[in-house]
């Protein structure tokens, strides 16, 4: 009876080994056992696959004579560790020995006598682990390195994350753009915030510009893109990318302000081609008029009726001679005789030769230094200059009484400033510049009307011939200077030229 039980015992424990060893065969993880001298008493299939040696190969054997590739590693430090200490231990390794290369994560759990060991590689976890680290580095480095403001959100305006540069756009600091949100950032003026925040909730995602405040509360353009994703257990993300448009939308300005400058020098150019080329065919045609009718005239007796018609026909010849010197003297091809001008005596001069030709209504102004300012030019034609100032701000008041003053400075370069200048090429350069100032109270004039006003023949004024201002223009580009003209409707009008001073 003692035989048969110990028999049936004996298979029972045989079925329950088999059984275990059936299990520990099905699981994916490499599970051999070790006795108190690292021989190897167990060795599943998973590890026969795994480690490439099949169970009959090793079991019987030291650990290390079976796997020499494992002797001296930490394999070896750690499994003695475990059986002298009785202690488990899990750790993660990587093995760089074919044909074993490779991560792994280690258990290893004592027992009475030796060790058990689980363990499985985890190479494409580590791998995977290695480029998520790896792009999450990117993220980190492009997020605080971007020239471009980042924000990380909620869509309802948290601010969740911001960059140094949106921090240095802003003006706050990451908490400070925290604590603000969303709405202390953007202009609620703006009538397209509302549509961004629908049209990013409607189609997950938003491109376009809005009007954004710095915390001194200056405000620029944003060029923004913005798109919700998935942020895991924390619900919806925003993340959004802001550009300041301020320099960008500068130099388009400054582009569109040269190109206009640049058609402006064209425009004078052909402007010049054209007046040219009418004062040339105008004075050789004149000449042929006016020699015949001073033929005419000699040959007329003194008496007859019909010499006042020709004496009138040269006169309106000589009239029409003028506007061809005019012409020329816009043009800069008139004889100049250069040499120093003191501006104040030169404005007296016409004051006192040619005001009482000026409207009565006009009441004219003078503000001068104490000391002249001279200036290197043709004496004839810079009075010609203050001439035609005096005359267009006196006609200006269009018989109504008013103001006319003539103001002349000396001003540095640095201050020599306008919108418009003409010639529309023309800088500044010389240190110090002599400025002729003619203001007065008149009509004014809207902005279409100023981009013409130094052209030949533009006039307003019914009995104008255009060439006043033209020739005040065509003086003074001459001599290296510019004019520049600000005017209102119903506000007058201020003429600035600018000359070189003489030291």
């Amino acid at each position: 009876m003692e035989d048969s039980r110990h028999r049936i015992e004996a298979e029972t424990l045989r079925r329950t080994v088999k059984e275990l060893e059936s299990v520990l065969d099905s699981v994916s993880d490499a599970f051999f056992s070790l006795d108190e001298d690292l021989v190897l008493t167990y060795f599943n299939a998973a590890a026969q696959r795994m480690l490439h040696r099949q169970s009959s190969e090793v079991l019987g054997r030291h650990l290390f004579d079976a796997f020499p590739e494992g002797r001296g590693s930490i394999f070896d430090e750690k499994y003695r560790l475990a059986v002298r200490e009785k202690i488990p231990l899990a750790f993660e390794t990587h093995f760089d020995i074919e044909p074993f290369e490779g991560w792994y994560d280690v258990r290893v759990f004592p027992r009475d006598r030796g060790i058990c060991v689980c363990f499985q590689r985890i190479t494409d976890r580590k791998r995977a682990e290695e480029t998520l680290r790896e792009s999450e580095e990117r993220y980190r480095s492009i997020f605080h390195h971007s020239a471009e403001a980042i924000f990380l959100t909620r869509p309802d305006g948290t601010i969740l994350n911001a960059n140094p540069a949106a921090c240095q756009m802003f003006g706050y600091t990451e908490e400070e753009l925290i604590r603000v949100g969303r709405s202390g950032l953007l202009d609620p003026a703006d009538p397209r915030v509302a549509g961004a925040i629908e049209e990013r909730a409607r189609t997950g995602i938003f491109q376009g510009e809005l009007t954004c405040i710095r915390k001194d509360g200056t405000r620029f353009p944003g060029e923004l893109t913005s798109l919700i994703f998935e942020g895991g257990t924390g619900g919806p993300r925003t993340s959004t990318i802001l550009r300041d448009m301020s320099e960008r939308r500068q130099a388009e300005e400054d582009r569109q302000r040269w190109e206009r400058r640049l058609q402006q020098v064209e425009k004078a150019e052909s402007l010049g081609r054209m007046a040219g080329a009418v004062a040339h065919h105008f004075n050789n045609l004149l000449q042929v008029v006016m020699g015949n009718l001073d033929l005419a005239l000699n040959n007329l007796p003194e008496d007859l009726r019909s010499r006042s018609n020709v004496v009138a026909a040269m006169q309106a010849s000589r009239r029409a001679a003028e506007i061809g010197r005019l012409l020329l003297v816009y043009l800069g091809r008139d004889s100049r005789k250069m040499g120093p001008i003191a501006l104040c005596a030169a404005c007296r001069e016409v004051l006192s030769s040619r005001g009482a030709s000026l409207p009565g209504s006009a009441r004219i102004l003078t503000e001068f230094p104490p000391q002249d300012l001279v200036v290197l030019g043709d004496a004839r034609q810079m009075g010609q200059v203050f001439t035609h100032l005096l005359t267009n701000a006196a006609e200006s008041l269009d018989r109504q009484s008013g103001e006319v003053t003539v103001r002349i400075l000396e001003v540095p370069s640095a201050e020599v400033a306008a919108s418009r200048f003409f010639p529309p090429d023309w800088t500044p350069r010389d240190e110090n510049y002599a400025c002729i100032e003619v203001s007065d109270t008149g009509c004014g004039m809207d902005s279409s009307a100023m981009v013409r006003v130094f052209d030949p023949f533009y006039t307003t004024k019914f009995t104008g011939r255009g060439l006043g201002l033209a020739v005040v223009a065509g003086i003074v580009r001459t001599h290296e200077g510019a004019v520049t003209v600000e005017s209102k409707p119903g506000r007058g009008a201020v003429f600035r030229v600018y000359l070189p001073v003489m030291r």
